[in-house]
């Protein structure tokens, strides 16, 4: 049976734009969670660390 690649499967990792960018958010996120924040940031050759939204601020309803 032909085994068929994950990229070519995967909706989420199809757009390889959006696939990088979902990349680099894990990495940062993941890092900060292990407080290795600064160094994600410097290894993925970022000048700042971008605006995250915390929990609160992602549900948090839009203002009118």
């Amino acid at each position: 049976m032909k085994q068929t690649s994950l990229l070519a499967t995967n909706s989420y990792l199809k757009d390889r734009d959006r696939r990088d960018q979902r990349l680099r958010r894990t990495v940062l996120t993941s890092s900060a969670v292990e407080g290795v924040g600064k160094s994600a940031v410097k290894a993925l050759g970022l000048d700042q660390k971008p605006a995250l939204p915390t929990p609160a601020e992602g549900s948090a309803p839009e203002p009118s």
